[in-house]
């Protein structure tokens, strides 16, 4: 469950028309985090990378950050196909479909798993595919 939830954060600032997100830290550690995880109690809480050997090593939360910002540009590459399609062609059952999905603002709330996520992940990847073409917009 928590990585669909860290997974919907950028779904959820999609539908709020955010185009930035500010990271406070993503390596902010004043102890050895691999033998004191709790450091003033924040159990490394925003943490990306840590330390291993003479680099980094990167965290699960970084694995599912990048996943997250991948979902975004799938949601808005969509959007951007939608919005051509639609001026090029007028409105069309895939358009529709489409916008069903990138303006519905409670898309994430109906989200409750990983495998929810991953299913709206693929129905994004083949409107994109069948919008593209459809009528060869790009």
């Amino acid at each position: 469950m928590y990585l669909c939830t860290e997974r919907k954060e950028l779904w959820k600032a999609f539908s709020y028309g955010y185009t930035g997100q500010l990271l406070w830290a993503i390596a902010q550690w004043y102890v050895n985090p691999w033998n004191d995880p709790w450091y003033a109690g924040l159990n490394c809480c925003g943490v990306l990378y840590y330390p291993h050997g003479k680099g980094f090593l990167e965290s699960t939360r970084l694995k599912v950050y990048t996943e997250s910002l991948q979902d975004y540009e799938y949601l808005t590459i969509l959007k951007e196909r939608a919005e051509k399609y639609y001026t090029l062609y007028g409105e069309s059952s895939l358009v529709s479909q489409a916008k069903n999905i990138y303006q519905d603002t409670e898309l994430v709330e109906k989200i409750k798993t990983i495998d929810d996520l991953t299913e709206m992940r693929k129905r994004i990847a083949s409107l994109i595919i069948q919008l593209d073409a459809e009528r060869k917009i790009f």
